[in-house]
């Protein structure tokens, strides 16, 4: 049986408002394709006005995966999205169809595409110690604490950066080896995809900046306010 490490996919990537989604549809629809989209945010329901997520009609009949996979509010990490883009590469490659990856968020990209980093995975009792002490001192003791254990990572990691900083601290304290270690020793690890073939868009910067403002008008008009206040309650 083959590994979906050794699957032939075609990944799409480039900045935001270059036209990665619309491009990926039409190379769908041109090789046999099904969409595995990379955006971190379209992961969740109910966020679709402000993610831009493709509707019904964008993905003209090309089956789109990854998307409204959790729950808004529902922990979802790198790791967690790479383990379902294989499945799903294996359930494309397997219907004779190609697998078609559209990066929205670089981190997603390069886990499924290079690997990632072996570290720990993430723990709760280890988070709700780290969170009573910043909760007393602030992100900035948990600073403190990470220069002594990874100065390295801590060079790297704002003071008030609390979710870097937790996680940098976490991996330390399960596995006893340093965050800034791994990533030098193995930046994203070594079972990235094998057989692919990566194109990036682009365009000038001002027409990128002219797209995105006329997106962000649009999420106003079709109701990203509302949507924002919805998610909150």
């Amino acid at each position: 049986m083959t590994s979906p490490l050794d699957e032939p996919v075609l990944a799409i990537v480039g900045p935001t408002g270059v036209g990665k989604s619309s491009f990926a549809v039409e190379a769908a629809l041109e090789f046999n394709g099904e969409i595995i989209s990379c955006d971190s945010m379209a992961v969740y329901r109910g966020i679709d006005i402000g993610t831009d997520k493709p509707s019904i009609e964008e993905r003209r009949g090309v089956r789109h995966h990854l998307i409204d996979v959790a729950e808004a509010g529902q922990y979802f990490s790198a790791g967690a999205f790479r383990a379902m883009a294989l499945e799903a590469i294996g359930e494309i490659s397997g219907r004779k169809a190609l697998p078609v990856i559209v990066g929205g968020t670089g981190l997603y990209a390069r886990a499924l595409l290079e690997g990632i980093a072996p570290a720990p995975p993430r723990n709760e009792a280890v988070r709700e110690r780290l969170d009573a002490m910043a909760a007393k001192g602030g992100p900035e003791r948990l600073h403190r604490l990470l220069k002594r254990l990874d100065p390295a990572r801590a060079e790297k990691v704002p003071p008030r950066d609390k979710l870097r900083l937790v996680r940098a601290l976490e991996v330390r304290l399960l596995s006893g080896r340093t965050m800034s270690g791994m990533i030098a020793e193995s930046p994203f690890g070594s079972d990235g995809l094998r057989n692919v073939l990566g194109l990036c868009l682009t365009a000038p910067r001002q027409v990128l900046y002219n797209r995105i403002e006329r997106r962000a008008e649009a999420m106003i008009h079709r109701g990203l306010v509302e949507e924002t206040r919805e998610l909150m309650r």
